[in-house]
């Protein structure tokens, strides 16, 4: 069964739960202090976002289906991921009265918050609280998430949905709740429209849990869980066409850059099976992983951790949620390889989930054997972020 089991092996003393929230206060309260200044790198990437949003804040109502790029000129329409993080900026800009990049950097910072919490929720329904808490701390302190946690940049939402699906998946096939059921597909139709590579494998976390505690009804709840993604899917080829249809009657050129066509997107996004046998490619990827997304004290401990609970019966359980997850990110990463072995290391940001698991996973073991390095392990994760 891959319910957390109840007892000692869950539970986190009051010590190591105060030391964790002040270090999340602490993290998350530090992007409060860089709200101002200018936009940071990328900032061709958050000059396009926040154009898109100022122009929403200037129409009424705003056009979802027709968001602006600042490098066209009159024909400025270009419809990359369906725009909500643009729209909920420029909400709050019209509820403030003024545009201002500090309130848009304090919607991303929301998003962030929300997907730490979500991962939360959803580590804590798989594997208990404690394990829960170390995720939801390393996952704050991870370095790829800091810069991008302040950014006029509309990841964070996207992952946001992304764990708000997990966790409402999780909790239909754990408790078999409408609700649930309706909350999952929302979240699904949200990041499906946006970045759909995101967050599409996170369902064989679920999928193991129906194949493990749903006995005969197996074939039921695969096909429930499968369901969920059907209007997702659906409304994602959806406005794949209808961008595609916008940019249809315009020739590419300079004054006319970055055209969206069905070879375009495949080229993109997909490449060549070539791409993916580049050996160079992976180098980077791989010690971009390491340096940005676990840190090099993150990565023996997601090992540790990782590799423990394979060789404790106790605990293979989270062994399967932490390699199912390393098997998802690595199934992303294959399918829009391109993408994620870019210079865009923003791709990367998928692989925070199975990081923070990982880096948990390896705390908790340590806190398990109740020895003095728990609190090592703890400065040097914290020392190496810093």
């Amino acid at each position: 069964m891959l319910r957390p089991r109840p007892g000692k092996a869950s539970e986190m003393s009051e010590e190591t739960r105060r030391l964790i929230w002040a270090l999340m206060a602490l993290f998350i309260g530090a992007r409060l202090l860089v709200l101002g200044g200018p936009l940071d790198v990328p900032d061709w990437r958050q000059a396009d976002t926040a154009y898109m949003a100022y122009r929403m804040w200037q129409e009424s109502p705003p056009q979802l289906l027709h968001p602006k790029t600042p490098f066209r000129g009159a024909a400025d329409v270009k419809a990359a991921e369906f725009p909500v993080y643009p729209f909920v900026v420029s909400l709050v800009w019209k509820l403030l009265g003024r545009e201002s990049l500090a309130a848009a950097r304090l919607v991303t910072l929301a998003f962030f918050a929300g997907a730490v919490a979500y991962a939360f929720l959803a580590i804590r329904l798989l594997l208990g609280r404690r394990v829960a808490w170390l995720t939801a701390a390393a996952y704050a302190l991870l370095p790829l998430g800091v810069p991008y946690s302040r950014m006029v940049h509309p990841d964070f939402c996207i992952i946001f949905f992304c764990h708000a699906f997990l966790y409402h998946a999780t909790a239909f096939v754990r408790r078999q709740r409408i609700r649930d059921y309706a909350a999952a597909t929302a979240s699904a139709i949200l990041f499906f429209l946006m970045k759909a590579p995101y967050g599409f494998y996170l369902i064989l976390v679920p999928a193991v849990i129906v194949l493990h505690e749903w006995g005969g009804r197996r074939l039921r709840g695969l096909t429930l869980l499968g369901s969920m993604f059907v209007v997702p899917l659906v409304l994602g080829w959806w406005f794949n066409q209808w961008r595609l249809q916008l940019e249809a009657p315009y020739r590419e050129s300079l004054a006319y850059p970055m055209k969206w066509t069905a070879e375009s997107l495949r080229q993109r996004f997909f490449g060549t099976a070539a791409q993916r046998l580049d050996l160079g490619a992976w180098d980077r990827l791989i010690r971009r992983s390491v340096i940005l997304v676990f840190t090099v004290p993150g990565a023996l401990l997601a090992l540790y951790g990782g590799g423990a609970a394979l060789a404790r019966r106790e605990s293979r359980r989270a062994a399967l949620v932490f390699w199912v997850l390393c098997g998802g990110v690595t199934l992303y990463t294959v399918v829009v390889f391109p993408m994620v072995a870019s210079d865009h290391e923003y791709y990367s940001l998928p692989f925070l989930l199975p990081a923070a698991l990982g880096c948990a996973l390896g705390l908790d073991r340590l806190l398990a054997a109740r020895v003095v390095a728990v609190r090592r392990g703890l400065a040097v994760l914290v020392s190496a972020v810093v």
